[in-house]
């Protein structure tokens, strides 16, 4: 856990082009999450990590901009098939609360991907996201 609270404070270097948006707000939200969702998948399976974070962080932004996220997105994923729905729910919607303040900081993590995060213990994801956010806070 320590690791990445050090990777928070931006000890790494931008290394990446940063992505805009991938997705337009005017577009319908099924077409946009499934593109974010397929981005995603590409990713991880690539194991490009900062990617994965980045999609994921975008899967999160979508994901809250519905009036029932959570009901929303198991809508979506049955209509989809996705196996291990609440795996990308989880992962997504946390990468998103982590970087909300300054998503930048995605670009600067060396170790932490979006696995690890979805599959951060309860506490531990607490601790990290307070952190995160006081960091954040202090810039």
């Amino acid at each position: 856990m320590a690791q990445y609270w050090i990777e928070l404070i931006g000890c790494g270097n931008y290394s990446l082009r940063q992505i805009e948006r991938p997705y337009r707000l005017d577009d319908p939200w099924e077409i946009s999450i499934l593109n974010i969702y397929q981005m995603l998948r590409q990713e991880a399976q690539q194991r490009n990590r900062i990617m994965a974070l980045v999609y994921g962080y975008y899967l999160g932004e979508i994901i809250q901009l519905s009036v029932t996220p959570r009901d929303k997105w198991k809508e979506f994923a049955r209509e989809n098939k996705i196996l291990n729905e609440y795996y990308f729910y989880l992962g997504a919607t946390r990468t998103y609360q982590l970087f909300e303040k300054d998503s930048k900081r995605m670009y600067q993590t060396l170790t932490l991907t979006f696995k690890a995060i979805s599959r951060m213990k309860k506490s531990d994801y607490r601790e990290l996201l307070q952190y995160g956010n006081s960091v954040a806070d202090d810039e």
